[in-house]
């Protein structure tokens, strides 16, 4: 009924173009935005605090509990970061495996928060990494820094990776598979823009450590960084 580009664009695009298509006039909403008013949260929540979530809608979406234990320890140790465990009530047997793996101390919030807290809970933190799920894409619209997503290419083009002109500081870290071919977008977003069977847990702790690395060894990043433990 509403005329629509063939080839596979950015989901944000696409529900763009439906609805200029359905108003008959052009939006310029340049990119997805929450406007979040003032509130108290009963939560108590450190300060300088890095978010694991761990939860996504399926299975072959998540990425290991012990590697989400070990980017915890890193993240703990070589930034100081205090760690908060956030997913939803279906993840609670993760959170109950990462407990049994986890030797340092950290906020497990999953099951516990509703959907606004959870918008608070980003907000206020200084890192999130997550599965390729609903959490990151809540950061790009809170305006966050410091976003980092683990996906099996799972709908490549389309959810994930951001265009830089809507968000910059979103930062997937993708199977070894498609990290080796990331110049060719076109060919990863046709091979896996409706789907992708690769192993998410052939991504290794060592790449998520090494992107992380790398995003704070970048000039902006670091200011970024020392201005969000300072506040």
């Amino acid at each position: 009924l509403i005329p629509a580009k063939r080839e596979i664009i950015f989901e944000f695009y696409r529900n763009k173009e439906f609805f200029e298509g359905l108003l008959n006039e052009k939006i310029n909403i340049k990119k997805p935005f929450i406007n979040l008013p003032n509130k108290n949260l009963s939560l108590n929540l450190p300060q300088n605090y890095a978010i694991l979530f761990i939860g996504a809608s399926s299975r072959f979406k998540k990425w290991s509990i012990q590697n989400f234990v070990k980017i915890g320890k890193f993240l703990n140790t070589e930034f100081g970061y205090n760690i908060v465990l956030c997913g939803a009530k279906s993840d609670k047997e993760e959170a109950k495996e990462f407990r049994k793996y986890a030797d340092y101390s950290y906020i497990d919030l999953v099951g516990k928060t509703t959907l606004i807290d959870l918008l608070y809970i980003i907000n206020n933190g200084n890192l999130i990494l997550s599965n390729e799920t609903s959490a990151p894409h809540l950061a790009v619209s809170l305006g966050k820094r410091n976003i980092f997503v683990i996906s099996n290419g799972n709908h490549f083009g389309r959810f994930a990776p951001y265009p830089k002109e809507i968000w910059q500081y979103y930062y997937p870290i993708y199977h070894p598979k498609i990290e080796k071919d990331l110049g060719n977008y076109n060919k990863l977003s046709s091979t896996y823009g409706y789907g992708s069977n690769l192993n998410i847990n052939e991504i290794t702790v060592e790449m998520v450590e090494r992107k992380i690395k790398r995003v704070f060894s970048l000039p902006g990043e670091k200011c970024k960084k020392i201005e969000e433990e300072s506040f």
